[in-house]
């Protein structure tokens, strides 16, 4: 039976001894307060029993994505949430230039101010053989890091000859319209030679 732990970047890093050996079957963890921690937490070992990662809200810089990105301790990864870490199109190329996430199945990309260029460089990788699902565009409502990403973005990933396991692309709206019901999410096929599902959810605010 797996468990589920949010810990402070910093108690990791004291106590991860402590931490993995009172709970073996660790396998999903929510790192919050990272903030410049995030190079040294890539060096701790005990995190290659993770199948599962959420950075939500740490701020990732480009050198951190590096870190991040070629660890060793995180290969087992199958699920990555990074939903507002201000990764951007840099820290995203950190990951696909030299990722060792080859077992990553499901990447939350949402309120990265990702563009178009930024997934150009994910279409371009080889790091990812069994990525099976991608999430972009705006989850949450504060802080907004606009995305630029176009259709032709997002078709130009589900089209990539390297991503051959990607099955779907889900992509986040937020409306602030009130005169229907906008929670919502749609599907369609895109046309690319895969058949790539396109999903996208559509959230109020009010």
């Amino acid at each position: 039976m797996s468990q589920e732990v949010t810990v402070a970047a910093k108690e990791l890093l004291d106590h991860a001894d402590e931490l993995f050996g009172r709970t073996s079957t660790l396998t999903t963890l929510h790192i919050t307060d990272a903030a410049g921690l995030l190079e040294a937490l890539a060096r701790v070992p005990h995190l290659r029993h993770l199948t599962t990662l959420d950075l939500s809200g740490n701020w990732v810089a480009p050198g951190e994505a590096r870190a991040l990105a070629q660890s060793p301790h995180l290969a087992a990864l199958k699920l990555l949430t990074m939903h507002n870490c201000a990764l951007g199109d840099e820290g995203l190329r950190e990951f696909a230039l030299a990722s060792t996430l080859v077992h990553l199945r499901q990447w939350f990309l949402t309120d990265n101010g990702l563009s178009d260029a930024g997934l150009a460089t994910l279409a371009d990788s080889h790091c990812f053989p069994e990525l099976a699902a991608l999430c972009f565009g705006h989850y949450g409502v504060s802080p907004m890091r606009y995305d630029s990403i176009t259709r032709q973005g997002l078709c130009g990933v589900a089209g990539s000859p390297l991503l051959t396991s990607l099955t779907a692309i889900h992509w986040y709206e937020l409306t602030d319209r009130r005169d229907a019901d906008y929670e919502r999410a749609s599907e369609e096929v895109l046309s690319v030679p895969r058949g790539v599902r396109l999903v996208t959810h559509v959230e109020q605010i009010w």
